[in-house]
């Protein structure tokens, strides 16, 4: 795709490429809905894989702008209309993204906040670690397809309102993973100190809070990760409460 090419080039500015960015987004949910092709975002993962990669930090930027884009894209109905695409053809691209990139963008930023865990000082990085906490509230606040929604339900939801966070099965090796929980409290324990990324991670804690769902049917698995997340805030919460702001 030409427009991943022009966001690329050193002279492209942070306006620009943002607006680039939401094109690119805009365009491959639209084929993937429309006309049943996911080449596109198969290309743009690809990429967000490659810039994720990169030991470079604007690489880090480009695919958290990426993957941020492409998220709320996928994620309401809204844009749909706006750009063409039925209420139907928004469910058809939502589903495929969700069983099929979803999780895989989930995984990126825990990785990145496991980075940031381990070199605590990229938090000077402001934007780059925004960008990935919003992502990561993004799809924590993701309403899951379970069973076939109807047209009208679809047009009823209301986006302003965070749902719990109810991911499906195939998502229990990462939200019950021993590390799963450890990540948003230990960069919690980062970010807490400025206003604005300590809020966004805070919400991310709050919808990790209220997961629900088959990932925690089973009474022993439930009961070890309630334990783990009552041991987590028990650790924590002295040295978070007050954060002073430098």
């Amino acid at each position: 795709m030409d427009l991943l090419q022009l966001i690329e080039k050193a002279d492209c500015t942070a306006q620009v490429r943002e607006q680039l960015v939401m094109i690119v987004a805009i365009a491959v949910k639209r084929n993937s809905g429309q006309n049943n092709d996911s080449k596109g975002l198969q290309i743009v993962q690809q990429k967000v894989q490659e810039f994720a990669s990169s030991s470079q930090p604007q690489g880090q930027v480009l695919a958290a702008s990426l993957i941020c884009a492409v998220v709320q894209e996928y994620s309401g109905t809204g844009k749909s209309s706006v750009i063409g695409l039925s209420i139907e053809g928004h469910q058809k691209a939502k589903k495929y993204y969700e069983n099929n990139c979803l999780s895989d963008n989930f995984t990126l930023v825990m990785k990145f906040l496991g980075h940031l865990i381990e070199n605590p000082q990229s938090i000077q990085n402001f934007m780059m670690v925004k960008k990935f906490l919003e992502i990561g509230h993004l799809i924590l606040s993701w309403r899951f397809a379970h069973g076939k929604a109807s047209r009208i339900s679809l047009m009823r939801e209301d986006k302003t309102v965070d749902v719990m966070f109810n991911p499906p099965e195939s998502w229990k090796g990462i939200v019950t993973s021993g590390e799963f929980l450890k990540v948003w409290f230990a960069s919690h324990g980062i970010v807490r100190r400025s206003p604005e990324l300590g809020s966004i991670s805070a919400s991310c804690i709050q919808q990790i809070c209220s997961m629900k769902g088959s990932c925690l049917h089973e009474h022993e698995t439930e009961a070890q990760w309630a334990a783990a997340m009552i041991e987590l805030f028990r650790g924590n919460l002295p040295n978070w409460m007050p954060a002073q702001v430098r």
